[in-house]
């Protein structure tokens, strides 16, 4: 019989909030969801201790003897684009939504979750992998640095790339710290054709492929007596918008041209839409994107592309970002 070796489809990921920063997440009500890939890390790099002399030491010219480093966290996630699943990864990043149940026609037990940027935190988790049976680790702290949504047309299913940071990592263990985690269901992935894109409420043509980042500043302290991270504050929350399209007429690029005031190009609402159905979808508006001049470069003697590029701002009356997540979850909690 061939040698059974730990392989990635085998592997688990656990989350569950904390109550503070530094108190890592334990017990029960954990939720554990699906990812594509993920990679938590542990930095605490080796540096020379440089102190002139000779006493102790062989010679002058070998790499002397490390000083002590301080301990970071932070890692990397690939999270499947499941309108149920992913309510879990926009509550990271945007912070907790109202949900409330979406009225007949609607099948029954139709939630409609409404996230938006503008919190003035984020929520904190324990992200605890199983690498195998018996082989544990978890980062400690756990938060969304940044999310991206994909639109555009390709083969599979659509994929969110999430970049983590945190307090700390663990040591590997044997044995989880929660008991009996919910399973999340991962029933409604969207592939990568069924995203679209309207700008001003008019879908956008030719988009050949495209993103929306969403990123939180989080500013870090390490206070005296501890060599690991110690506090997290959240200091801004920006977007980005970039999308790439077969270029026909120039009329795409009055989105990037002078205003009305003069100075800034006019502020577009933008709203990207992943669709299964009425009642199973996940719909992102910003109220107003404002957008780069567009150049249209000819490489060679084939058809041409430009480049979009736009960063959302709040508005007077909404926020920068509101995502309506509907489906068949009831809550989203950690």
């Amino acid at each position: 019989m061939t040698t059974n070796l730990p392989r990635g489809r085998a592997t688990l990921l656990n989350l569950k909030g904390q109550a503070d920063f530094p108190t890592a997440a334990s017990g029960a009500n954990a939720v554990q969801l699906n990812v594509y890939q993920r990679t938590f890390n542990k930095k605490k790099p080796l540096e020379d201790d440089d102190i002139n002399g000779v006493v102790g030491y062989a010679n002058p010219t070998d790499a002397r003897p490390a000083e002590p480093g301080l301990e970071d966290a932070d890692g990397s996630l690939q999270a499947p684009l499941d309108l149920h699943q992913i309510g879990y990864w926009l509550l990271m990043t945007l912070g907790a939504p109202g949900s409330a149940a979406v009225d007949d026609p609607a099948p029954a037990g139709t939630y409609a979750h409404t996230f938006t940027s503008g919190a003035a935190g984020l929520p904190i988790a324990t992200m605890e992998a199983m690498n195998a049976p018996g082989q544990f680790e978890k980062l400690i702290g756990g938060l969304v640095q940044d999310a991206t949504l994909p639109i555009g047309p390709d083969r599979g299913y659509a994929k969110v790339p999430i970049t983590l940071m945190g307090r700390q990592t663990s040591d590997p263990y044997n044995a989880s710290v929660f008991t009996g985690p919910t399973v999340s269901a991962l029933a409604k992935r969207v592939p990568n054709s069924k995203g679209i894109i309207t700008i001003g409420g008019v879908q956008v043509a030719r988009i050949t492929r495209g993103t929306l980042k969403i990123s939180n500043s989080i500013e870090m302290d390490r206070y005296a007596g501890e060599n690991v991270q110690s506090d997290a504050f959240l200091a801004k929350i920006s977007t980005d918008l970039n999308l790439t399209a077969r270029y026909v007429t120039d009329a795409i690029r009055a989105y990037g041209a002078t205003g009305s005031d003069g100075f800034l190009p006019d502020a577009q609402e933008v709203a990207l839409t992943w669709s299964l159905g009425t009642y199973m979808k996940l719909v992102v508006t910003l109220p107003a994107v404002r957008f780069e001049p567009v150049s249209v470069p000819v490489q060679n003697g084939g058809t041409m592309t430009v480049d979009l590029k736009g960063r959302g701002e709040v508005g007077a009356a909404a926020p920068m970002v509101t995502a309506v997540l509907t489906n068949l979850t009831t809550a989203y909690a950690l």
